[in-house]
C-alpha cells in the first residue's frame, strides 16, 4: 500500500511550508486503491460475499483515526423483476451496513436491465492504531448483478484512505 505524506500540527491543522520541511509534524496516511479495467464482476447470491477477495482486500496500518472507504462505478441489475443489489464494506471482518448493506438498488416491477451509479463513500468510526483489513462486499436478492468493467466508460475504482479525523 502506498502512503500519502502530509504535514500538520498536533491539532490537525496543516502546516505552512517555510521552505525547509524540517518540522517534526509530518504524518504519513495509509492508502490503498484498485481500478478494474476489464472483466465484469457478477454475483447471483443473496449472501454477502467479497466482491474480489484478492484485489479488494486492503490491509493498512493506521493511526488512531477514521478511514474513508469509497467505490466509484456502475452496477447493473439483471432482467429480473424486483431484483435488488446491496453493497457493503467490512472492517476487520465486521460488516458495517447491517442486514441490507450500506447502499442498495432495485429494479422496478419490470424485466428490463437497469444501470445505476453505485458510487458511495463510508467513513469508519475512529479505529485503534494498528493494522486493519478493509473489504468491499455485495449481495443480489434475486437474479444476477454485475459491476461493469470494460476499461473505458466503465472502469470501477475502490479505495481506502486514512483521514486526519481522530474524533
Amino acid at each position: 500500500m502506498a502512503g500519502i505524506t502530509h504535514a500538520l500540527v498536533a491539532d490537525g491543522t496543516p502546516l505552512v511550508d517555510d521552505g525547509d520541511w524540517n518540522d517534526d509534524h509530518v504524518v504519513t496516511l495509509a492508502f490503498g486503491q484498485y481500478r478494474r479495467t476489464s472483466g465484469n464482476y457478477t454475483i447471483s447470491s443473496a449472501t454477502f460475499t467479497d466482491i474480489d477477495g484478492t484485489n479488494l482486500s486492503f490491509t493498512v496500518t493506521t493511526g488512531a483515526r477514521r478511514v474513508k472507504m469509497s467505490f466509484a462505478g456502475s452496477v447493473l441489475c439483471g432482467a429480473t423483476a424486483n431484483q435488488q443489489i446491496f453493497l457493503d464494506v467490512t472492517v476487520d471482518g465486521t460488516r458495517q451496513g447491517g442486514t441490507v448493506g450500506l447502499v442498495g438498488f432495485r429494479n422496478a416491477n419490470d424485466t428490463t436491465q437497469r444501470r445505476f451509479n453505485g458510487s458511495f463513500t463510508y467513513l469508519t468510526d475512529v479505529l485503534s492504531a494498528g493494522s486493519h483489513t478493509f473489504k468491499f462486499q455485495w449481495a443480489a436478492a434475486s437474479g444476477t448483478a454485475t459491476i461493469e468493467a470494460d476499461g473505458s466508460a466503465n472502469s470501477p475504482r475502490w479505495w481506502v484512505e486514512e483521514t486526519f479525523f481522530s474524533t
